[in-house]
């Protein structure tokens, strides 16, 4: 959702996966960066099965802004 609560489109995004922000003790959550083919830094969530830090993913993303 974006800030005045309406939805938001999903956008493509590929890129490389930088860094581990956050990983749930099961580790199907998943907090990194993602340094997109465009120089612009993204913060995204989710499952990341199968990915690592140094790979180059392309995903799908619902924009949101979040309060951290």
């Amino acid at each position: 959702m974006t800030g005045d609560g309406a939805p938001s489109v999903a956008v493509e995004l590929e890129g490389l996966l930088e860094r581990e922000v956050y990983a749930s003790p099961e580790r199907d959550y998943v907090v990194a960066e993602l340094l997109a083919r465009d120089g612009v830094r993204h913060t995204v969530a989710g499952s990341l099965a199968g990915c690592a830090i140094g790979d180059t993913v392309r995903c799908s993303a619902v924009p949101f802004d979040h309060p951290r």
